[in-house]
This record gives C-alpha cells, sequence and structure tokens, in this order.
C-alpha cells in the first residue's frame, strides 16, 4: 500500500512540478541559519510527524525545501487493456508482451485499497470483481514487480 500512495504521490508531484515552480500555502514561515545548521519552516501545515528529545521537540509536515523528481517509470512498452470502462459489475484486464507477475491494486477515491490481486498476463485476462462497490472513481494500480514499472488507469464504477 506504500508502494503504491508512493507512486501516485510521485506522478502528482512530477506533474506539478512541470507546471510550476514549488509553491508553499501557509500563515507565516521563515528560514534560519547561522554557521552550523539551516532551517526551513512554516506555520500552518498539516503535522505529519512529532519527534521529541527531552526538552526538544520537531514536527514535520509538508513543507520540502528541495524536491527533485528525476524519472517516473510507466509501462510504455506493453499493451494493456482495460474494459468495460465505465463498468457496473466488474473489469477485465489484458496485458500482452509480458509474462511475469504484476500486481493489479484497486483503489477508491480516497486512496484506500478495496481489491488487490496477484496475475500472470500469459495466463490470460484478470477479471476484477466491482459489483459490491459503491459508484464513484477508483484508481486501478498496475505495478510489475519484476523492475518496478507502473501505471495508473483511471475506472469509472456506475
Amino acid at each position: 500500500m506504500k508502494k503504491v500512495a508512493a507512486i501516485v504521490t510521485v506522478m502528482v508531484t512530477g506533474m506539478a512540478l512541470n507546471a510550476s515552480a514549488q509553491e508553499v500555502i501557509a500563515s507565516s514561515g521563515a528560514e534560519l541559519s547561522n554557521a552550523n545548521a539551516q532551517m526551513s519552516f512554516t506555520i500552518g501545515e498539516p503535522v505529519i510527524q512529532t519527534a521529541e528529545n527531552g526538552s526538544n521537540i520537531l514536527t514535520q509536515g509538508y513543507h520540502q525545501t528541495k524536491l527533485e523528481v528525476l524519472a517516473v517509470a510507466e509501462l510504455t512498452n506493453y499493451d494493456v487493456s482495460i474494459y468495460p470502462n465505465p463498468t457496473r459489475d466488474r473489469i477485465v484486464f489484458e496485458m500482452d508482451n509480458y509474462t511475469n507477475m504484476v500486481t493489479l491494486d484497486l483503489l477508491d477515491a480516497n486512496g484506500r485499497l478495496v481489491r488487490s490481486t496477484k496475475h500472470y498476463p500469459s495466463t490470460g485476462k484478470a477479471q476484477i470483481e466491482m459489483s459490491d462497490l459503491a459508484s464513484g472513481v477508483y484508481l486501478l494500480n498496475v505495478s510489475m514487480q519484476e523492475d518496478g514499472h507502473a501505471n495508473v488507469y483511471r475506472i469509472i464504477k456506475q
């Protein structure tokens, strides 16, 4: 699940970085430095982690001063078919030109894993049952265990 979240985060971040420079929306902040250290901080962003050491407290949020996306690996050399889309009850996954195992993770709009299956494309089609899921937009993350390549597909459940 962490791998899926990381892949989606990198993809979205990469698209955002291509569109504009980094920008922080916060109510306040500063950048401090001396001969031994440098620190940047903002006030008003969500806190995601807190570390305490005696009388020192450090909270970490989403402020990233140096973030560089070098590349996003995609399944560009493989013929992937996912149908029907939109669907009412199930989707069918097919992938040509690849014989090793792939992982199919179906995520809801909040990024929660709702289905996961391992599939060998050489064995034929894979079906993912969706009849018991609510209508809405889902993401199908297709990742190849062998080399770490992945693609995310938007699925509409009617």
